[in-house]
């Protein structure tokens, strides 16, 4: 289905989408429970920066590609 009219102007029909699939994905992380998934925490706008911000969980053992990486120059496996 159509999201906007076309009185809108193309440019604010652009934004409207984009700004639906960020909140779909945003939908989406905060459905996820799950240990192996980094935790969705919230989610805000801000203004100022016309920025979304996304707070998730911290990683304290880093992300998955450093390890990977690591592991594959040590030629080790993960534990």
């Amino acid at each position: 289905s159509e999201v906007c009219s076309s009185d809108l102007g193309q440019n604010r029909c652009d934004e409207i989408k984009i700004t639906i699939k960020a909140l779909n994905e945003i939908r989406i992380l905060a459905s996820y429970d799950d240990e192996f998934i980094i935790g969705y925490k919230e989610a805000f706008y801000d203004e100022v920066s016309a920025t979304l911000c996304v707070v998730m969980e911290f990683a304290g053992g880093g992300d998955i590609l450093k390890k990977i990486q690591t592991h594959s120059k040590s030629r080790t496996r993960f534990p």
